[in-house]
């Protein structure tokens, strides 16, 4: 989880320690882009969260190693 220092309202969101590199989210295992290219509460809604994984550098699991894993990854799961 985030430790209170991201934002994730706005684009250019960061995990701790990333200040320079943008975030890749994924939404029920499909890859949503970075927070470059997507607003997260336009496709995500808190309400609907299930569980969030947060994961960086060589900590990201090969399924969400997509384009960019190298500055962060999270994970959202909806509740079904």
């Amino acid at each position: 989880m985030c430790c209170g220092t991201c934002e994730f309202r706005r684009p250019g969101a960061r995990l701790p320690n990333q200040a320079a590199c943008p975030v890749q989210f994924f939404l029920d295992g499909t890859d949503l882009g970075n927070d470059e290219t997507i607003m997260l509460d336009d496709v995500l809604a808190a309400n609907q969260i299930e569980a969030v994984e947060a994961y960086s550098g060589v900590q990201v699991p090969v399924q969400f190693s997509g384009a960019g894993p190298e500055c962060g990854v999270l994970v959202f799961w909806t509740r079904r």
